[in-house]
Formats: structure tokens, C-alpha cells, sequence
């Protein structure tokens, strides 16, 4: 887990996990962005898999076992905006995207320019 400067308390519960779990390794860094911070993470990882959860990012406890029955490079998952009182806003089709190349979505990923939130930005 990278702790990119977080002002709020992430970055001790990011130690708490490591201190449960000896699987979870914490680096803490000043904030820099995603960008820098996923780069940092994936220079640093150790595992078969690499995946970003971001601070406002909810997981089911099913999550890692569901994508581990996958043997493709890239998972994307349909994803549901949900207000913080519960309340589904609406869903976002990233299975979209399963036919576009590797490539292709590394690279406008990367650079922010994949489509996100409904908004085509182009690559």
C-alpha cells in the first residue's frame, strides 16, 4: 500500500493492516499523485497481481477471490457510484472496455486519458 501524503488518518490504518497481515507492506511518501504513487507500488510489488483501490474506492470482501478467476492481463469491473448515506447514483460499465487493446488501455490509463466517469477524453 502507498500512504501518498495522506492528511487524514490512511496512512496509520495502512500500518494496522501491515501489522495484522505481513502480507500488506505500507511505503509512506510525500504526496506526489496517483501516478507517481502507483508507480512506486508496482516498482515496489512483490506478488502475481497488481491492483489500485483508491482512497474513495469500496471493495466487497468477494473482490480479490472474484478477480482471481481471471487469467487475463487486464480486469476490468463494472463499477456502482454510491452516495455515502447508500444511495446508488449509477453504474459505470468498464467490461466496456474488455475488447480495446492491452496497449492501448495502459497507455490512456497512465496518462488519464481512459474513459472514466462517462467522459470521453481520448487517447
Amino acid at each position: 500500500m502507498v500512504d501518498d501524503g495522506s492528511s487524514d488518518n490512511s496512512g496509520e490504518i495502512c500500518d494496522q493492516y501491515a501489522l495484522k497481515d505481513d502480507r500488506f507492506k505500507v511505503i509512506h511518501k510525500v504526496n506526489e499523485g496517483a501516478g507517481l504513487s502507483r508507480n512506486v507500488g508496482i516498482d515496489k510489488a512483490q506478488g502475481d497481481y497488481i491492483v489500485f483501490i483508491d482512497a474513495d474506492d469500496y471493495i466487497t470482501p468477494q473482490y480479490f477471490s472474484m478477480l482471481s478467476t481471471h487469467n487475463e492481463d487486464v480486469v476490468f469491473i463494472d463499477i456502482n457510484y454510491v452516495a455515502e448515506d447508500g444511495e446508488f447514483l449509477r453504474k459505470e460499465n468498464m467490461s466496456n472496455f474488455m475488447n480495446v487493446e492491452l496497449e492501448t488501455i495502459l497507455r490512456c490509463n497512465m496518462t488519464g486519458k481512459l474513459m472514466w466517469g462517462g467522459v470521453e477524453k481520448g487517447c
